[in-house]
Order: C-alpha cells, then structure tokens, then sequence
C-alpha cells in the first residue's frame, strides 16, 4: 500500500509532497485529523490521540495496510469487472445527485482500490473518473 492509495480510499487530500491529511478510521473523525506520509514506508499518525496501533488495525480492516512480507492479493478478471461495474454505477449515481450510503461509500472505495492496485492500465478511465482526474 502506499499513502497516496490510503488517503483516497479515506476520502483525505494531498497537503504536499508525499503528505496527505484524511479523516482517522479509528474513531468518528469529523475533520481530517490523520497524517498520512510516504517514505521508504507509509507512516501515519492520528492528531487526535488514537495510537499507531489502533490505525494500522482500523486500516487493515479496511484493507489498506498489509505487511510487507505478505504480497497485494491477486484478483481475478471477473471481480475486477465487478469493481468497473460498480465504479461507473457509483459514479452515475453521484452525477445525478442521488445520496449515497456510507457502507456504499465504504464499498466504492474498496472496488476503487482494487482497481488502482491491480489493473491500472485496463481500468485507468475509469480510476479517473471515479478519482475526479
């Protein structure tokens, strides 16, 4: 994972090189209060007291932080067709102003991951779009 794939997954934004602020998984954050930055590794730090600890063990289980030692899962073509048909349906959704549920939210970001990840080049237009790039 990297900072830059964590920060939109959270709906966060870039503050500089390599640095970026999103709201903290590990409690109801109302404001961006975690600093996420990239170095040799992903560093991140909550402004609003929560541990490294309980981060990293609210990003795992959203799926943005693994281990080093363990390899980005593999995903097939078929579940990277679910996440484009999800995107575009997301996407039409929100351009028609329609309200979107936070599990939904929650769900576009996990499909928009996977895409990032693992089929940039197939994907990219849709990544974009859904990235607002």
């Amino acid at each position: 994972m990297n900072a830059q794939i964590i920060c939109e997954a959270l709906g966060g934004k870039r503050t500089g090189q390599d640095r970026y602020v999103a709201r903290c998984p590990a409690h109801d954050d109302k404001s961006p209060s975690l600093s996420i930055t990239q170095k040799d590794r992903v560093l991140v730090y909550c402004h609003s007291g929560c541990s490294q600890e309980e981060v990293i063990s609210a990003l795992s289980n959203r799926g943005l932080w693994y281990e080093t030692t363990r390899k980005a899962p593999k995903f097939s073509e078929s579940e990277l067709d679910e996440s484009m048909s999800f995107c575009l349906i997301w996407n039409s959704h929100i351009r028609r102003g329609k309200s979107v549920s936070r599990a939904d939210d929650d769900k576009m970001n996990m499909h928009l991951r996977r895409l990032q990840e693992h089929s940039i080049r197939r994907y990219r237009a849709v990544v974009e779009d859904a990235c607002g790039t």
